[in-house]
């Protein structure tokens, strides 16, 4: 008998990532995350919610969603903030995107935030 050889690692597995990490999100599940996250956050000063295919730090296919927030009279919530992208990965899981969703929160330097206890 030969070496093992792990399906999952050879030339075809490595091309399948790379089609993953450049494939966009689709349309509907794209639509629905920016309005999800726009709505919900608006409290917050989210205005602009951008999603991009991309590779994390082991090559595995996700989706970056950054999403910026203009200074706001209100201070960030983090409970509200980590629940929300919590939500927001569901939301994409549920309407057939299936790479986890690394969410990025810019905000103004000068935003105020809650502290967490």
């Amino acid at each position: 008998m030969g070496v093992f050889q792990d399906y999952r690692f050879g030339p075809m597995a490595h091309a399948q990532i790379r089609d993953e990490s450049t494939t966009p999100v689709s349309q509907p599940a794209a639509d629905l995350v920016r309005r999800f996250l726009t709505d919900r956050l608006v409290d917050f000063g989210a205005y602009d919610v951008v999603l991009r295919p991309s590779s994390d730090h082991d090559g595995d296919a996700v989706v970056i969603v950054q999403v910026k927030h203009r200074l706001s009279d209100r201070p960030i919530d983090l409970k509200t903030i980590i629940e929300t992208d919590r939500e927001a990965r569901d939301l994409a899981w549920a309407n057939g995107e299936q790479r986890f969703l690394h969410l990025e929160h810019i905000y103004d330097p000068k935003q105020k935030v809650v502290s967490v206890k």
